[in-house]
C-alpha cells in the first residue's frame, strides 16, 4: 500500500482535534457540545480559565468565522473567560481575524503521524512491579494528567466517568495507582491520541513508550492504519522515536479575560 503524505497526516492530525473538542465538551455534567456543519466547539464552564478544555475547531477554518460572534457571547454566558480556536498555521482567519478580536497565539504543538502497517513496539522492559491495564475509570486519568502539569484538578474538573465508546485509555500501575496514561480516539481509520502524561517521579523510564506502544499495536488490530497527535517540544523527541513523522504544526489562537477580581470584604 502506497503511503501517505504529510499533508494526509496533518490532515489527519486536525481531524483528530475534533474528537479531542468532542471528548472536552461531553464528559462531564457541566460540559456541552455546539456542532453546526463542520465546526464543534466545546463548553468546559468547570474550567472557565483553562483554554484547552473550552476550544473550537473546524477541517476548513472559514467555517468559524460566521460563528464567532455566537460563540463569544455563548462562552461569556456560561462564564468561560478563556477559549482558544485550532486552526491550521498560516490560515488567513488568524491573523486577517482573530487577531483583530482579541485573540493570540498561545502555543503551536507540532502536528506529529504514523502509518501503524510497519509500526514496531519499542522493546521497554517495565519497573518491577508496574504493569500496564485498562483505566478504571476517567477520574484516574485525570489525576494522573493533574499531577503531571501540575493543574490542580483541572482535568478532574472536565472529565468523569467511564471511557466512551470508541476509545482506549490505559494506565501504569505500580502498585500504588496509576502513575503514567495514556488514550486513543478512534477517528475513521485513524487513532487519535490524547492524555499522555505521567507523574513526575515517573518519567523517563520507557513506561510512556511501553503504553503507547501497546495503545499503536492495538489500534493496528482493530483495522486503525495511522495514529495521530499534537506534541509539545518536550513530548515530540518521544513520538519520534516510536516512529511518527512531524508533519507541520497547529496554532492555538487563544481569547482570554481577566479573573474577576477577589472579593475584598
Amino acid at each position: 500500500m502506497e503511503g501517505l503524505s504529510d499533508s494526509e497526516l496533518a490532515r489527519r492530525v486536525h481531524v483528530g482535534i475534533g474528537a479531542e473538542v468532542e471528548l472536552f465538551g461531553s464528559s462531564s455534567p457541566s460540559g456541552r457540545l455546539i456542532r453546526r456543519g463542520g465546526v464543534v466547539a466545546s463548553l468546559n464552564p468547570a474550567n472557565p480559565d483553562r483554554s484547552i478544555f473550552n476550544c473550537v475547531t473546524a477541517l476548513d477554518p472559514a467555517e468559524i468565522e460566521p460563528m464567532l460572534d455566537e460563540l463569544e457571547d455563548t462562552y461569556s454566558e456560561v462564564g468561560v473567560r478563556a477559549w482558544t480556536v485550532w486552526i491550521t498555521p498560516g490560515h488567513p482567519l488568524g491573523v486577517d481575524v482573530l487577531a483583530e478580536r482579541g485573540h493570540v497565539v498561545d502555543a503551536e504543538p507540532r502536528s506529529m503521524g504514523i502509518e501503524l502497517g510497519e509500526f514496531s513496539p519499542p522493546d521497554v522492559e517495565l519497573p518491577d512491579g508496574v504493569e500496564l491495564r485498562p483505566a478504571r475509570d476517567l477520574t484516574e486519568v485525570c489525576e494522573i494528567n493533574d499531577a503531571a502539569y501540575g493543574l490542580e484538578g483541572a482535568w478532574a474538573a472536565a472529565l468523569e466517568g467511564q471511557p466512551r465508546p470508541g476509545s482506549s485509555w490505559l494506565v501504569a500501575d505500580d502498585g500504588s495507582g496509576g502513575v503514567v496514561c495514556a488514550a486513543t480516539i478512534d477517528v475513521g481509520d485513524d487513532a487519535c491520541v490524547t492524555a499522555v502524561a505521567a507523574r513526575p517521579e515517573h518519567r523517563g523510564g520507557g513506561i510512556t513508550a511501553a503504553i503507547l506502544g501497546r495503545l499503536l499495536v492495538e489500534a493496528r488490530e482493530r483495522g486503525m492504519r495511522t495514529a495521530s497527535l499534537q506534541a509539545s517540544k518536550l513530548g515530540a523527541p518521544v513520538y519520534a522515536r516510536l516512529g511518527f513523522r512531524d508533519v507541520g504544526n497547529t496554532e492555538m489562537w487563544e481569547k482570554r479575560e481577566p479573573a474577576p477580581e477577589p472579593d475584598s470584604r
